[in-house]
């Protein structure tokens, strides 16, 4: 169902001549720390654009509250602070973008995946590359406060409060956000570099960068376009 402000934004691009729903497939990225904010933005686009909202801390929740084996084996690095291993996250995004129809039809909106450029670089292999990279960015102690906040909050409301909600979780991945940050990015942007260099991989499309702090968020997705050309772009939206 689509709020007021979605249906106006509709409306906006089709005066425009930007809005085509079903006339190709986009892929977006959407990247920052923990309690950035990527939940919050990633619905708003979702409404927007009709995308498959794929998000990988949603999806391993579910699969720890099924005590499923993937589950189970998630759950021993979640509540450690850990990052879930490479392997695992991989084949939990393949497996849900080949299934969801949604995916294949609209595109999809990938939110926590990738976190390493091991993943990202799994992504480029399969093809799964993005026309949009979303970076949100914020202090590292305004993204602390966000994410306790939210734990207090869910405390005080007799909500559970979720496991990687907590100070030394969140220095953990902090350290971890920051000492990856630049590597998932480099590795899209070998997408379109000359396959002389390594034939092994598939020469794609270089994808648009928007970067963007906390305090200036994209507060309208209508930025966002349809893949027409493979030049390389960047921009601070």
């Amino acid at each position: 169902m689509l709020t007021a402000a979605s249906a106006q934004l509709r409306r906006q691009r089709r005066r425009r001549g930007g809005w085509r729903p079903r006339a190709g497939q986009m892929n977006v990225i959407i990247f920052g720390p923990p309690g950035v904010g990527k939940g919050t933005q990633s619905k708003r686009i979702q409404e927007a654009y009709g995308l498959c909202h794929v998000s990988t801390g949603d999806i391993l929740r579910r699969e720890i509250a099924k005590k499923s084996k993937t589950g189970l084996e998630a759950e021993q690095h979640v509540t450690r602070g850990e990052m879930v291993p490479d392997e695992l996250i991989i084949r939990l995004v393949k497996r849900r973008l080949a299934k969801d129809a949604q995916c294949q039809r609209n595109g999809w909106l990938l939110d926590g995946f990738p976190r390493t450029a091991r993943q990202a670089n799994a992504m480029v292999l399969a093809g799964l590359t993005p026309h949009h990279i979303l970076v949100l960015d914020a202090a590292d102690a305004t993204v602390s406060e966000r994410v306790l906040g939210r734990a207090r909050d869910a405390s005080h409301s007799g909500r559970k409060v979720r496991a990687d909600d907590n100070a030394q979780t969140v220095r953990t991945r902090l350290r971890e956000y920051h000492s990856n940050r630049n590597a998932v990015l480099n590795e899209f942007d070998k997408c379109a570099a000359s396959p002389d260099s390594n034939p092994s991989r598939p020469l794609l499309a270089r994808p648009r960068l928007h970067e963007n702090t906390l305090s200036a968020p994209f507060r309208n997705p209508g930025f966002l376009d349809y893949p027409q050309s493979t030049g390389s772009r960047r921009s601070t939206t």
